[in-house]
C-alpha cells in the first residue's frame, strides 16, 4: 500500500479515536466500511440516520472531501460518500475504468446498502458517474439530483458555452503532467490551489493533494480521458421534472454555464458559488444552503 493511501487509511482509523476521547453524545462518529459491487471493494464512509445523501467525489478524489458534509448534515441526514474505483481505498482494476461502468458501480453500491431512494450528489466528474447511473437505470431511485460545478460536454470546440477542454494541448497537458514524479507533484499543487480557490488554506492544499494521490496515474488517466466521449446535454434535456435538480456551477464559468444549462431543462435550479470546492473549504456556507434546498423539497 501507497503512504498516500497509508495516510487516507488513517482517517478511518481517527472515527474510532474520536469515539474515545468524547462523550457520545457529543460528537457524531462516521463508520467506515467497504462494500462489494461485484468486480471491486468499495471504501463507504457514513453518518446519521434518516434519509440518505449520497456524495461521490470527483476526479482522483476521495470520500474524504465530503468529511465536512458527514460532520455538518448527519444530525438529520443519513449521509454517505465513497471512493469510486481507482480512488482512495477503493479496489483498482485494469479494465473497465470508465464512467459508464462506474455508474453501474453506483447502482450496485445502492442495491448492497439497501437504499431504495436517496438524493444522489456528483462533485466535478463525480456528477458523470450519477449521470451515467440515471442513464443506464432512471431516475426511481432519485429523490433529488446535484451536480456541482462540471459541465455535462466535458470536450468542446473553442466558443462552446461551457467546455471543460477545448484544444489538443488541453489534452497534451494532462498527458504529460503524468510523465514523471515531479510533472505530477506539480499538477497536484496547481490543481488543488485552483479547485480551493483565492482563500486555500496550506492544510487544505495538503489535504486534496493527499486525496491526488490516491490514484494511481494510470488510473488517473485513464478517467481523464474517459470525458472526451462523455456528452450528458441529452440526459440533462430529458430529465424528469418530478425529480428536483441542483446545478451548482463557479462563478468563473457562471455568465456562460447559467444560461446553458437552463437551456437545456429550465427546471433545473442554477446556483453559483465562488470555486470549484466551495463545499469543502467553506463547508458551512454550503451546508446551510444544501440544508435549506432540501428542507424545501419536504
Amino acid at each position: 500500500m501507497s503512504n498516500s493511501r497509508v495516510n487516507h487509511a488513517l482517517l478511518a482509523g481517527l472515527f474510532a479515536m474520536v469515539a474515545t476521547s468524547a462523550n457520545a453524545e457529543d460528537v457524531i462518529v462516521p463508520s467506515s466500511s467497504f462494500v462489494s459491487v461485484g468486480d471491486v471493494n468499495l471504501h463507504v464512509i457514513e453518518a446519521g440516520e434518516e434519509t440518505p445523501i449520497v456524495f461521490v467525489p470527483g476526479w482522483t478524489m476521495t470520500a474524504e472531501a465530503f468529511d465536512r458534509q458527514l460532520y455538518g448534515l448527519s444530525d438529520a441526514f443519513r449521509v454517505l460518500a465513497y471512493d469510486p474505483r481507482g480512488q482512495g481505498l477503493s479496489e483498482s482494476t485494469s479494465e473497465n475504468n470508465t464512467y459508464v461502468q462506474r455508474g453501474v458501480d453506483l447502482a450496485a453500491l445502492l442495491g448492497a446498502l439497501q437504499i431504495d431512494q436517496a438524493h444522489l450528489v456528483g462533485w466535478s466528474y463525480g456528477c458523470y458517474d450519477v449521470f451515467e447511473y440515471i442513464g443506464a437505470f432512471g431516475d426511481a431511485a432519485a429523490l433529488s439530483i446535484t451536480c456541482i460545478d462540471v459541465s455535462p460536454t466535458p470536450v468542446g470546440n473553442p466558443g462552446d458555452p461551457w467546455p471543460e477542454i477545448t484544444t489538443f494541448e488541453d489534452l497534451r497537458f494532462w498527458y504529460e503532467s503524468f510523465h514523471t514524479t515531479e510533472a505530477r507533484n506539480e499538477l497536484a499543487t496547481i490543481f488543488a490551489e485552483f479547485i480551493l480557490g483565492d482563500d486555500a488554506a496550506p492544510e487544505d492544499v495538503q489535504a486534496v493533494k493527499r486525496m491526488h494521490y490516491s490514484s494511481s496515474s494510470s488510473d488517473a488517466l485513464d478517467y481523464q480521458f474517459d470525458v472526451i466521449f462523455r456528452n450528458y446535454t441529452d440526459l440533462l434535456s430529458s430529465t424528469s421534472d418530478d425529480v428536483p435538480f441542483m446545478y451548482y456551477v463557479n462563478s468563473g464559468a457562471m455568465e456562460n454555464g447559467a444560461p446553458f444549462i437552463k437551456g437545456l431543462n429550465d427546471n433545473i435550479q442554477v446556483t453559483e458559488i465562488p470555486h470549484h470546492m466551495f463545499f469543502y473549504n467553506r463547508a458551512d456556507e454550503f451546508n446551510a444552503e444544501f440544508r435549506g434546498w432540501l428542507n424545501n423539497l419536504e
